[in-house]
């Protein structure tokens, strides 16, 4: 028990402080729709109802089983601290922790299994798994999986799978009946947890016949002969079938074709690739330096055995891996089956599943038995040189004991990455040049920068003409992603005031998505500032006719129609938006305009109230006012008012909102001429008055 402690505190005391510093580190990627635009996991109450609507809560609100113990943890996290990362951040590294521990607490019951260190103390045999679970855990490619909060599944996922292979090892070594089967009931709880978590919790069966094989049966050949083996594969195949019938929709292969269209690969492609990927994903956790890490990699699609060279000898070398790991497993059995579990927990992710070429999370379920052969090599040499050379043994535990701050030293740097969308997607850029995705969304930060300057738009025109001449490798769809190239790409012009060539633009991407209603948005406003009024005018009727349901856009045709002198047009769309959820001062604002225009005074005097509560620095409500009591011939009404304005605001801003009734200015029609008169005698009023009390 001592050592168990004393291992729990030594991993604790390890991995808190190089992952300190990711407590604050932004959102990215997938953890938008699967948690910020997931109303199912935002938890308000924790009612029975709430919490069944979490665990059943799909991507962007969509409903059905997706993942429900990670999402329901997401859930959680929501009720405690909604959208503030922190303390999700913090859920992943206490995961993590939990996730250390119990790897030390496997390779501790499988070193105590394993014939070949049955001579080994328990102070040895704790050191070894110690540093097994320490090498893992501190290595910095597990930063995409801890760090990138949506990542957490694969977390809960390696926890639940090493939880599982942990009781089944109890379970054989249990010396009663009542244990074993506590054991064995316990090892098939952590696996339904697992595949609650993630789907590639499918091959812990696998993973458990594997550990019977080399662990408890010696790594002997003969074992595939005997009735058990055979019957043990039959049943795990039952499960994995009916496992896998159940996740694809009983069709697997109709789902992966479905799934492979979206992909500019195909499965032949992508498995011919995958042994280079994988094969760089095992030299990045044996040479873990943070510049070889990345959101991104520029990886080169195998289209044939020959193209690229390195296809074949990488396919041949991962098979020669696999086959010399079989026939060395009673030799070698701890360096077979670290080998063995890495490609077979690759089996999911790295063949057939149409998922995106590299990602570097994925090596944190195989990676788990990794470091068990390097750190009982090395706590052999250690022995050895103990005996033999006492300087040379303190010289290499020294080195050991560097190697593991260096590599805590690395997940601390590559954390640092992780702190915000700039700072990771201009690091993908800067390791790969060449990757679609790296360029586009490093464009995306400069573009939409809070504090955009010139410098950061033309840079982010450069990285958007860079994507257009490279082939995306996650997604087929190139019209979809020209058109999201060049409406971004005109968004910069607009907003830098080039509207002819943001119109150009604009109508491009359209050509390319006509469904593309952001752009279709986009260019409507660049048309009302050049003063393209009935051009805009049909963009927001194509607009609204492709997306009946947004009211921000129902609220910008309408704003057109006021222009345009349809008022009850106008307010029928602004009537559509307040319906679908609508809201803000523009709204109200814009509403109050089109009810007076239609001679429902009351009405609009109180939607324009609203407007001026919600934007009290802006005096064009109170115009609106103003015009509403004189046309409904209030002129009293009228008066107080224009002196209630001129109390308000200064006279200099008074006058900047009178000149800016125009539609280039996105200001809604009023009656300059009819107001004017009266806030000139509302002025005089109050200057007279002033005057009289000095």
């Amino acid at each position: 028990m001592t050592f168990r402690v004393t291992a729990f505190l030594l991993l604790a005391g390890l991995i808190v402080p190089i992952y300190f510093n990711s407590l604050n580190a932004d959102w990215h990627l997938d953890d938008e729709p699967n948690i910020l635009l997931n109303p199912g996991l935002h938890l308000q109450t924790l009612s029975v109802e709430s919490i069944g609507k979490a665990l059943f809560a799909d991507k962007v609100g969509r409903s059905g089983l997706y993942r429900p113990l990670a999402c329901l943890s997401f859930a959680l996290n929501w009720y405690v601290g909604e959208q503030d990362p922190f303390g999700y951040h913090l859920v992943n590294i206490g995961l993590h922790g939990a996730t250390a521990w119990a790897l030390y607490l496997l390779c501790l019951s499988l070193l105590e299994v394993h014939s070949g260190t049955r001579m080994l103390g328990k102070a040895d045999l704790s050191s070894i798994a110690l540093l097994a679970a320490a090498l893992w855990a501190v290595n910095p490619i597990q930063t995409q999986a801890v760090t990138y909060i949506v990542q957490r599944m694969a977390v809960m996922t390696a926890l639940f799978y090493v939880l599982g292979m942990h009781s089944y090892v109890r379970a054989r070594t249990a010396r009663s009946s009542f244990r074993r089967r506590l054991s064995y009931g316990a090892c098939f709880i952590w696996f339904a947890c697992g595949l609650g978590s993630k789907e590639n919790a499918i091959v812990l069966p696998l993973a458990l016949l594997l550990v019977e094989w080399i662990v408890f049966q010696g790594g002997r050949l003969d074992f595939v002969k005997r009735p058990s083996f055979w019957g043990a594969a039959g049943i795990l195949t039952v499960i994995a079938l009916c496992l896998g019938l159940a996740l694809t929709g009983g069709a697997p292969l109709e789902y992966l074709q479905g799934k492979y269209v979206m992909r500019p690969f195909t499965m032949g492609e992508r498995l011919m690739t995958q042994p280079r990927v994988v094969l760089g994903y095992l030299s990045q956790l044996l040479y873990p330096l943070p510049g070889r890490l990345s959101i991104a990699h520029d990886i080169p699609l195998s289209t044939s055995l020959f193209h690229p060279w390195t296809t074949l000898p990488a396919m041949a070398a991962v098979a020669a891996g696999i086959v010399l790991a079989i026939l060395g497993a009673r030799r070698y059995p701890l360096l077979a089956m670290a080998v063995l579990f890495f490609f077979l927990n690759h089996g999911v992710e790295s063949t057939f599943y149409p998922l995106e070429l590299v990602f570097e999370h994925r090596n944190y379920l195989p990676a788990l038995l990794l470091f068990l052969p390097v750190a009982a090599g090395l706590q052999r040499l250690l022995v050895n040189l103990k005996r033999s050379n006492h300087k040379l043994h303190a010289a290499t535990a020294g080195t050991l004991a560097m190697a593991l701050i260096g590599l805590g030293m690395g997940t601390h740097t590559r954390n640092t990455v992780w702190a915000t969308e700039k700072s990771l997607w201009t690091d993908a850029v800067r390791k790969a040049p060449g990757n679609y995705r790296a360029l586009f969304y490093a464009g995306l930060q400069f573009a939409w920068d809070d504090d955009p300057t010139p410098a950061k738009y033309r840079l982010a025109l450069r990285l958007f003409e860079r994507c257009m001449g490279v082939v995306r490798q996650d997604l087929k769809d190139s019209d979809h992603d020209r058109a999201s190239l060049l409406g971004n790409m005109a968004s910069i012009f607009y907003r830098t005031g080039h509207d002819e060539k943001a119109i150009i633009l604009f109508h491009r991407a359209l050509d390319l998505r006509p469904d593309y209603g952001r752009a279709r948005y986009d260019l409507m406003n660049a048309l009302i500032r050049v003063d393209r009024l009935e051009e805009a005018v049909q963009q927001s009727e194509q607009l609204v006719a492709l997306h009946p349901r947004r009211p921000d856009y129902q609220n910008g045709r309408g704003f057109l129609l006021l222009w345009s002198g349809r008022d009850d047009q106008a307010l029928a769309c602004f009537q559509k938006a307040l319906g679908q959820g609508g809201s803000g001062d523009d709204l109200m604002l814009r509403t109050g305009v089109a009810l007076t225009r239609l001679k429902s005074w009351r009405n609009g005097i109180w939607f324009l109230q609203q407007a001026a509560r919600q934007r009290p620095t802006d005096p064009i409500p109170w115009l609106v006012m103003i015009e509403n009591r004189l046309r409904a011939g209030d002129r009293k009404g009228a008066e107080r008012s224009a002196r209630r304005l001129v109390t308000k605001f200064p006279v200099t801003t008074i006058a900047d909102s009178l000149k800016t009734i125009a539609p280039g200015h996105r200001r809604p029609p009023i009656a300059v001429a009819l107001v004017r008169p009266l806030i000139g005698e509302a002025l005089e009023t109050g200057l007279t008055e002033l005057l009289r009390h000095e």
